[in-house]
């Protein structure tokens, strides 16, 4: 295993969740999940550590993948978002990038566009990021 980044995976499709997470987890990602856009935000609220990446459905109940974007992006310290949705249009994308997501990926998701998406993503963010204070 290379690394262990986690990443919180959003879908209120339990089988896709299980299928990602099996995915992630074959990759050396240690992998969370939330089934809705409400038990995300839950889970980013808790102290200590969060994930690393939040991969996201588009279409759930209670919230809707944009919405999760928006307001994870509204909180210091974000982690990236990726979206995954099954509606292909560069609308979509182009309101998710502006939402703040750094990829938008279109179901059925291939395997190594995903690693590769989910490893640039982390690279970008961690270039990004400030360095730690002393």
């Amino acid at each position: 295993m290379r690394h262990r980044d986690t990443i919180l995976v959003v879908d209120d499709d339990s089988d896709a969740c299980q299928a990602l997470g099996g995915l992630l987890e074959e990759s050396g990602f240690a992998v969370e999940a939330a089934g809705n856009g409400a038990r995300a935000l839950a889970r980013l609220d808790q102290a200590g550590v969060g994930p690393d990446l939040v991969l996201t459905d588009l279409q759930m109940p209670v919230m809707d993948g944009l919405e999760l974007i928006r307001c994870i992006q509204a909180r210091e310290q974000a982690p990236p978002v990726i979206l995954v949705t099954g509606m292909e249009t560069r609308d979509l994308c182009t309101r998710a990038g502006g939402y703040g997501a750094v990829e938008c990926l279109v179901k059925p998701i291939d395997a190594d566009e995903l690693l590769w998406a989910i490893e640039r993503a982390l690279a970008c963010h961690r270039a990004a990021a400030p360095p730690p204070a002393r």
